[in-house]
């Protein structure tokens, strides 16, 4: 176990036999007190029915040292639990290895003993889109590592699927033989609108009772004015609109890009850091470029000259401003 895990050693795990296979452990979060609803009740019933040599193990406040970890404790101080046990869950797994499930997973038949062989084991809820309803892995684990070291560096919180694809992209994991990354039919048969295509090859069922939401405005401003006391207020201002707004406006872009282009002036040392702050930068330019000129609410003649003025649109084609200025003038014309 790492000497500055929040996990507490439980006595549990003493008689577990260390093994280069996915141990038999299940581990799953419940911060908050809250009592169980009977969808959460069915879903750990079936575990223990299909998985009964399986170690169920709950991590909640009495077994993890929340206020150790300044992600954690920030979270549990907003009673954001979802982020606590995002947290949790990864030191779970880190230090013993394991599978965890979501508390709205379902089993529904055994798991092959194949599972346990691979270093790490997940699944696709659709095509190419890692989801975390299920993480098994060996003890120690780089990708689980790297996830911690993310979430200990950065402050624009990001779901996890979106963290997970990146690293195992950038560790070069996604085709690796000892990572197995399943079909969305195995562990996934179920859609977020609750259709079911079909479940025979399938070993759980996840409910999506409990999937990530982007939760904005107070908890955000809170986290990142606890978490980044370096920057001014302004530069706080403009990172809260980049990470809470559906769309930001070009002044707030610009600032973050000045941001990346000289984070040691803005006390950005961490690369972990950076590529946080680019990451969420990437995805909101790419939406400001679609609503703002390939799919705005109307067309002007000032779209078509403000394109061609934006820093942000350098590296597009002529076509796409042909394509732009014909848009203008054809609604231009509608218009009059």
């Amino acid at each position: 176990m790492s000497k500055n895990s929040s996990i507490k050693n439980l006595q549990t795990f003493k008689s577990i036999k260390i093994e280069q296979m996915i141990p038999k452990i299940i581990h799953y979060c419940w911060f908050g007190g809250n009592p169980h609803n009977d969808l959460i009740k069915r879903c750990i019933n079936s575990w223990k029915k299909f998985l009964p040599d399986y170690k169920i193990i709950e991590w909640n406040e009495s077994n993890v040292d929340i206020f150790t970890n300044e992600f954690m404790s920030i979270c549990y101080e907003e009673k954001k639990w979802a982020y606590v046990a995002d947290y949790a869950r990864l030191l779970a797994l880190r230090d013993y290895g394991g599978i965890y499930l979501d508390t709205d997973m379902e089993v529904i038949k055994p798991f092959p003993e194949k599972f346990r062989e691979y270093e790490f084991l997940a699944g696709e809820e659709v095509d190419k889109q890692v989801s975390c309803g299920i993480i098994g892995v060996m003890p120690n684990n780089i990708v689980i590592k790297n996830l911690i070291e993310y979430y200990d560096n950065i402050f624009l919180l990001e779901p996890i699927p979106v963290l997970l694809k990146e690293i195992l992209i950038e560790t070069n994991k996604v085709n690796s033989n000892n990572y197995f990354i399943a079909k969305p039919n195995v562990f996934y048969p179920k859609d977020y609108k609750g259709k079911i295509t079909s479940i025979k090859d399938s070993y759980t069922i996840h409910h999506w009772e409990a999937s990530w939401k982007s939760e904005k405005n107070f908890f955000y401003i809170n986290y990142i004015n606890k978490k980044i006391g370096q920057l001014t207020k302004n530069q706080k201002y403009y990172l809260i609109d980049l990470h809470t707004n559906d769309t930001v406006n070009l002044k707030t872009l610009k600032q973050i890009n000045d941001i990346l282009e000289r984070p040691k002036d803005y006390a950005i040392n961490n690369s972990y850091t950076y590529h946080n702050i680019q990451s969420v930068f990437k995805k909101q330019i790419e939406t400001y470029i679609l609503q703002k000129f390939i799919d705005p609410h109307k067309y002007t003649l000032n779209t078509f000259f403000e394109a061609i003025n934006n820093p942000f649109l350098k590296n597009n084609s002529f076509t796409f401003y042909l394509k732009l200025l014909i848009k203008s003038l054809f609604f231009y014309k509608v218009r009059k």
